[in-house]
């Protein structure tokens, strides 16, 4: 009875540890694999990500709808960049640290398009 209990109890801990591996590597595969796709994507297009863009343009898209002042407007843009260039320079930092970029010569050139990439959206949140 007791060693039948020990054992049910040991497959139920061994099933809640292999799950929370499981859990732990699918977070990390898609912290990771987010933060590449959004390198590639600003790399390759010099713009933010979609994903990053989706939330402010459906907010401008719906105050266009109800036809808002351009202040408003004007305000949701100004987030909208402010959060792209926080965005943008959290993937700075990741870009300079991780041991995940192929080569020095690899990191320069990423760092470069973002940098640039920082600059022109400023410089597009200003005008």
């Amino acid at each position: 009875m007791v060693i039948g209990l020990l054992v049910i109890l040991t497959i139920v801990l061994l099933l809640i540890m292999i799950g929370a591996i499981w859990g732990i590597n699918v977070a990390m595969a898609r912290m990771v694999g987010d933060k590449h796709r959004a390198l590639e994507e600003i790399s390759a297009t010099g713009q933010a990500p979609a994903a990053w863009r989706r939330r402010y343009e459906e907010k401008l898209t719906r105050l266009r709808q109800v036809s808002a002042d351009g202040a408003e407007l004007k305000s949701v843009q100004t987030r909208a960049v402010a959060d792209y260039v926080g965005r943008l320079d959290k993937l700075i930092k990741y870009v300079e640290t991780t041991s995940l970029v192929e080569g020095e010569d690899t990191r320069e050139v990423l760092l470069e398009k973002l940098t640039a990439a920082r600059a022109s959206w400023l410089a597009a949140g200003a005008a």
